[in-house]
């Protein structure tokens, strides 16, 4: 796990850096906060619904387990869209 967060991380670190050097633009800020904004407001969600089904002390551990992996996939993918679509 700290492998592929290390990786994916790395990966949008690069990605940033190649759309700041591209031209920042408030766009991008926009896109990147919402998608991060979403990305909490999913987790939440999810824990909050899993929490409500099943009322062990390990209630919304699944959820967090799987957006602790989509959700830096999700952010690397939104940069690598937008860095893509600059250059149209």
């Amino acid at each position: 796990m700290g492998i592929f967060l290390i990786v994916v991380g790395v990966i949008f670190l690069v990605l940033v850096y190649k759309n700041v050097k591209a031209g920042l633009n408030p766009d991008w800020l926009i896109w990147t906060l919402a998608t991060i904004g979403m990305l909490v407001g999913v987790l939440y969600l999810s824990n909050y619904i899993d929490c409500k089904m099943n009322n062990s002390g390990y209630c919304g551990t699944v959820p967090t387990l799987i957006w602790m992996y989509a959700a830096p996939v999700a952010l690397c993918l939104m940069q690598l869209l937008y860095l893509k679509r600059s250059s149209f």
